[in-house]
């Protein structure tokens, strides 16, 4: 309703502007209502402003809609500084047809006309001088900042298509997140190479005159930025071949995560503190990557227990399933093994063998499997080995902790 009511007003406003806005001929032939010069005069003015507001109003409904539109956050400053520039024209014209309408700020309104086309003829001035030569071709300031421009909006629009190409065509077919970025990646590469083509084209640079400079520039900044060349070929692979892919859970190099983006220079990691980490591409293709997201989704935990030999191996082993299958994020398919892997120096050693189906909360899932068979095991009188601070492998007696001792060097 409140915005229903909006637009009635803009509607209304537009309405009252374009009547009083109306040349004498066509006011004439309306019905004749004598209002006083000035009021007519003011009425237009506070018109003028309304439609201001109600025009930035409307831009940011407009802002907003593509914002949520668009769906990602590195558009947010762009969509603000945009439309902000639209929004400033639009109360720049809106007070200017306030002022042209009220006769005692005439002289205020010659004075910013003038002002305007001075700062106008000198840009003019600036935007004609001629800064560079390409192929016997002179491009003046004006046509660089352009190009400049251009340059720009064609990244932002080949980044912008490639959001939407995932958000509202590839997530309607059944691929995973990883072919989905993969493809819209590779999109957002070609878009950007064709406009940046047909942008040296529009400029009149014929790509032929400027391929024998270009190779000699890529044989320098080849030799000063080999890492980057070999992380951008890296970061094709990635793509093409995908080992790694966009939510894949992977460890490399003692640290894992959950990978958030693969660019051509490296790829992201989500980490479970809240941190990101950067990895190079080369790292990704060159070194050992543990990646548990695979086809099947599951990953095996395997959880060791050190007891005394006095114990009863059956009674561990009865314990350790029972607990096993008491988790409720545990598999019941491959069923829960215990394994018993044989006499130590401190007593018998078993291995838990169970399998969970989220491989990023198998920590969380081993601890709680650990809490569960402390406290079970004790309850049965099944005494545990630890291993104190300082000292060998030794048993503890029964309901004792490895913090509840004293340390050899007396600390407790």
């Amino acid at each position: 309703m409140r915005r229903r009511h909006c637009y009635s007003l803009l509607a209304q406003a537009a309405g009252l502007w374009g009547a009083l806005a109306l040349p004498a001929g066509a006011q004439s032939e309306m019905p004749l209502i004598t209002v006083p010069l000035e009021a007519l005069q003011w009425l237009m003015a506070v018109a003028s402003v309304v439609l201001g507001a109600l025009g930035s109003w409307g831009l940011n409904i407009v802002r907003g809609r593509l914002k949520f539109f668009i769906g990602d956050q590195r558009f947010d400053p762009w969509l603000r500084s945009l439309f902000g520039l639209l929004q400033g024209g639009v109360w720049f014209a809106a007070l200017w047809l306030a002022a042209g309408n009220l006769k005692g700020l005439d002289p205020l309104r010659s004075q910013v006309a003038l002002l305007l086309g001075g700062v106008a003829d000198f840009l003019v001035g600036v935007w004609q001088v001629p800064v560079l030569t390409i192929d016997k071709t002179r491009f003046p300031l004006g046509t660089l900042l352009l190009l400049l421009v251009l340059a720009f909006a064609v990244f932002w629009a080949s980044r912008l298509s490639a959001v939407v190409l995932k958000r509202f065509v590839l997530s309607r077919f059944n691929l995973t997140i990883g072919s989905q970025e993969a493809i819209a990646t590779v999109c957002n590469y070609v878009i950007s190479a064709v406009g940046y083509i047909l942008l040296l084209q529009l400029a009149g640079i014929d790509l032929g005159s400027i391929a024998i400079l270009l190779g000699v520039i890529g044989l320098g900044v080849g030799f000063a930025l080999q890492n980057l060349a070999r992380n951008f070929i890296s970061g094709l692979v990635l793509l093409i071949e995908r080992p790694v892919q966009v939510g894949d859970y992977i460890v490399i190099d003692n640290k894992d995560g959950v990978v958030e983006s693969v660019n051509l220079r490296a790829a992201t990691l989500r980490r479970f503190d809240g941190s990101r980490l950067i990895v190079p591409n080369t790292l990704l293709v060159d070194q050992q990557v543990l990646n548990w997201s695979t086809a099947e989704n599951r990953a095996r935990l395997s959880l060791e227990v050190l007891v005394r030999g006095s114990g009863d191996p059956e009674v561990v082993t009865e314990t350790l399933l029972k607990i096993a299958s008491e988790e409720r994020r545990v598999l019941t398919n491959p069923v829960p093994e215990v394994i018993f892997r044989g006499w130590r120096e401190l007593g018998m050693l078993f291995e838990l063998w169970a399998w969970c189906g989220t491989p990023k909360e198998q920590l969380r899932i081993k601890s709680a499997l650990y809490y569960k068979i402390d406290a079970e095991l004790r309850e049965r009188g099944v005494e545990l080995a630890f291993l104190e601070y300082g000292q060998p492998w030794q048993m503890l007696p029964n309901g004792t902790t490895p913090m509840s001792m004293q340390q050899p060097n007396g600390r407790n």
